[in-house]
């Protein structure tokens, strides 16, 4: 029987050693191929992390922009609000300056228009439409030129309101007569002006108008019977004059000094009345357009001086002072000229009783001699400068003192002034005095 576990008889034996060696070499290949495996396993998982953190960040930036398009459409919604709000405060506003206007407008006794820049109306009062016979809906949205059958449509009233807003312009007291059917013939006193409403920047026309038909005849009226009146009066004025004259003459040597006194102050009131009755004449002539004046070539100087001396008499209270020289002729009516020189001399005495000088200045340019007549009276309030030359106007104070006369002698100077191609003005301060001053071109 044989032994199956004895060794081949050619077999070598492998030393331990090497066979531990072997060992060890596989077992760190082992470990190497594992380490590597798992190396391997590692880069995935990395690789596979980098992923999901690009994911992430990806989703970091379209969250991101999403907030971003969230924020900014919350800033559009909050802007967009914002605007709202000032839109809604302005329409308030807007409402709020409308209605105020319309509550002026509205309460005008007088007729007013509101016109847009193409001359279409934008808004009427109610007295437009009463005094007119108008509809509002045949009023507002139509062209001014249009209403009542194109009767508006007249060249003056064209030009006037063609010319305010191109040329930021307003104009006063513009008089114009219209013919309209059913309301018969109306003259109409115009003023206008351009507004800019704020809140829009929008160029308006505000077009004021008042009916002065009655005031015109009526002052027609009154025009004729001054006329006729002052012309009546006249003959028996002159009349009553060389009555006295003659009585003066007679009695002047009499014993009778108090009949003789009567006679001098008859004759003194008949001197008023006789110039009364001529300044009415005259302001008929004014009004007629018939006011005549003779054209003479003149020394201007020797006039100022004997017209100051002969005013020197009207008053002891007042020394009427002359400075200054002219050296210079004129060519206009002497005697209409002079009577410039004394109505200012002797409303300047008038209206300054408590003063005691009048200074009277004489000059002149290369154009013109120039006048200033200086008071030191009651003055005159600023509000009633533009109206010191208009008819019939007298000056009052705050004393409530009286004077006399009808208000035409400045009326009568200024058309003197006026129709010799010269210019009249005033410069004063109430309580400080006036200084009148006028010009006259010198004679070529």
């Amino acid at each position: 029987m044989v032994n199956k576990t004895q060794p081949k008889p050619n077999a070598k034996r492998i030393p331990r050693a090497d066979v531990r060696f072997g060992a060890a070499v596989v077992a760190r290949d082992i470990a190497e191929q594992k380490r590597a495996a798992d190396l391997v396993i590692a880069n995935k998982e990395l690789v596979f992390q980098n992923k999901e953190k690009e994911k992430r960040a990806a989703e970091l930036v379209i969250a991101n922009k999403e907030l971003a398009f969230q924020n900014n459409e919350k800033e559009k919604r909050a802007a967009e609000l914002v605007i709202a709000n000032k839109e809604l405060a302005f329409q308030a506003k807007l409402e709020q300056s409308l209605s105020y206007a319309q509550g002026i407008l509205g309460t005008m006794r007088e007729p007013l228009l509101v016109l847009d820049k193409e001359l279409r109306i934008k808004t009427a009062n109610e007295a437009f439409y009463m005094m007119f016979a108008i509809t509002e809906k045949d009023t507002e949205g139509a062209l001014i030129y249009e209403l009542k059958n194109r009767r508006w449509d007249t060249p003056r009233l064209r030009e006037a309101l063609e010319k305010i807003l191109p040329q930021k312009s307003s104009f006063h007291d513009l008089e114009i007569t219209f013919d309209f059917p059913g309301l018969g013939s109306k003259i109409m006193l115009f003023n206008g002006r351009r507004l800019i409403q704020s809140e829009v920047g929008e160029e308006l026309i505000l077009l004021a108008m008042q009916d002065i038909t009655e005031q015109t005849l009526l002052q027609k009226r009154n025009d004729s019977f001054m006329s006729m009146a002052s012309h009546e009066l006249k003959t028996p004025v002159t009349t009553i004059k060389t009555l006295v004259q003659i009585l003066q003459k007679q009695y002047e040597k009499s014993d009778d000094k108090t009949l003789v006194g009567y006679l001098m102050r008859m004759g003194q009131q008949i001197d008023q009345l006789t110039k009364l009755v001529t300044d009415l004449l005259d302001v008929s002539k004014i009004k007629a357009d018939k006011f005549e004046l003779e054209e003479k070539t003149f020394d201007f100087d020797p006039l100022a001086l004997e017209l100051v001396t002969s005013c020197q008499f009207l008053s002891l209270d007042h020394t009427i002072v002359l400075r200054g020289k002219t050296n210079e002729k004129v060519c206009g009516d002497r005697n209409a000229i002079g009577r410039v020189f004394t109505n200012i001399i002797v409303n300047a005495i008038k209206y300054a009783p408590s003063a005691d000088e009048i200074i009277v200045t004489l000059s002149h340019t290369k154009r013109d001699v120039c006048v200033s007549i200086q008071d030191f009276g009651i003055g005159i309030a600023q509000g009633h400068i533009d109206k010191i030359f208009q008819r019939f106007f007298q000056v009052d104070n705050e004393s409530g003192q009286n004077f006399s006369g009808l208000g035409i002698g400045l009326y009568i100077t200024q058309a003197i002034v006026t129709q010799h191609k010269g210019r009249i003005w005033v410069e004063s301060r109430e309580g400080q005095g006036s200084t009148f001053i006028f010009t006259f071109p010198i004679a070529v």
